[in-house]
């Protein structure tokens, strides 16, 4: 967590307020947020996963624009808020859009490349640390705290049903682990892709999603298996 702060403070753009929500941790974590000053703000309390912590965090925030980015993760470099608003931004635009960097170890880097395209019906083309929504998408829909895995998934597919203005940048956001929650592909996750695209689709699509839901994951376990 120390150094995904630090990646915060030594950004040259200065206009943040930066909420951390911790799920109730250990003292020495506590301690280490207890002494964390403007713009940074804590709370440590139990809540019902991530995205129950992340709603908190949005209920919280006043900015105009809203950017979560995980415990372990990094700002690419220290001025890439500087250039995600150093341009004049439509009114229109909802959602700007750039790319992140998998850490695989101390050599090797892995680029991700969000795309937001109707390729999303079939995965998760978008990186939650490449993304910042502007505030008022979460007066309407806030993330569920019922899914565990694939909330911030299940959000950009209703966003991208509902046309929302997209930016793209060809920016580099973050550096990222690649033990996120996302990464772990179990049951789970393909269980819940299964349930946000029906609850999303067309019901005469929910047959083929529910194919998808099983290949996917009889592919996985194949390629675990060997």
């Amino acid at each position: 967590m120390q150094k995904t702060i630090e990646s915060i403070a030594v950004q040259t753009f200065k206009d943040v307020e930066v909420w951390v929500v911790d799920g109730g941790s250990s003292a020495e974590t506590q301690n280490y947020l207890a002494q964390l000053k403007t713009p940074f703000f804590a709370i440590s309390e139990k809540d019902q996963g991530i995205y129950d912590a992340m709603n908190k965090g949005v209920a919280r925030s006043q900015g105009e624009w809203l950017y979560f980015i995980g415990a372990g993760d990094i700002f690419e470099s220290p001025t890439v808020l500087e250039e995600v608003f150093k341009d004049t931004i439509e009114p229109e635009t909802q959602i700007l859009l750039g790319n992140i960097v998998y850490d695989a170890g101390s050599i090797k880097k892995v680029a991700f490349f969000s795309k937001w395209t109707r390729l999303l019906w079939v995965k998760n083309t978008v990186h939650h640390q490449s993304i910042f929504y502007k505030h008022e998408i979460f007066n309407q829909q806030t993330y569920d705290p019922n899914l565990k895995v694939l909330g911030d998934y299940e959000l950009n597919l209703s966003l991208f049903i509902k046309k929302v203005n997209v930016k793209k940048y060809p920016l580099f956001i973050a550096n990222c682990e690649l033990n996120g929650l996302s990464k772990m592909y179990n049951y789970q996750l393909y269980r819940e892709e299964y349930q946000l695209k029906i609850k999303h689709a067309h019901a005469i699509l929910k047959p083929f999603f529910f194919g998808m839901f099983i290949l996917k994951f009889l592919i996985r376990k194949t390629i675990s298996f060997f």
